[in-house]
């Protein structure tokens, strides 16, 4: 294995390597432990025959690479606008939310002919995000309860009073 191969399959983000037509020539360990695809049966395949992916999402992909080869430049998929670009399913015991990883997906040249798509989970940082609106409105919900209930026993003081 040469040394930018190592590096790849150590780092905890997907890198995976795909030409205009969506075919794999780079799998990290990291796919492989995501999306339980072997990096050997990776390699070649589509990511049309790897994953289930719907004509919207193979429209959004294929347009974002061919952007990314003419520009030369990054193009980017965010996941709290997007969800996920790649589905690639969540454990089981991490479905809270989401069926889906949520992800972030940078797109950047690889050479002139490939992309090199870095995939960062942001599934976690969602569900916080969702639970902290949870909770603001939970927290809005008593205040107006409690001002409520506030305002009802002035109304009964000022009743008491006169």
């Amino acid at each position: 294995m040469m040394r930018a191969e190592l590096l790849i399959d150590a780092v905890h983000i997907g890198v995976v390597v795909v030409d205009a037509e969506l075919k794999v020539s780079t799998w990290n360990r990291w796919m492989g432990i995501h999306t339980n695809i072997p990096q050997n049966k990776a390699f070649g395949q589509s990511l049309t025959e790897l994953f289930h992916l719907d004509e919207e999402r193979i429209k959004t992909l294929s347009r974002r690479i061919k952007t990314t080869l003419k520009l030369g430049s990054p193009t980017f998929s965010i996941a709290s606008a997007e969800g996920f670009l790649l589905p690639i399913p969540l454990p089981l015991s991490s479905r809270v939310n989401f069926d889906f990883m949520q992800q972030d997906i940078t797109i950047a040249p690889y050479d002139a002919t490939r992309v090199m798509l870095l995939i960062y989970d942001q599934t976690p940082l969602i569900e916080s995000k969702r639970r902290e609106a949870g909770k603001s409105k939970e927290l809005s919900i008593m205040v107006e309860n409690a001002t409520k209930t506030i305002n009802k026993l002035k109304a009964a003081e000022a009743l008491l009073v006169k």
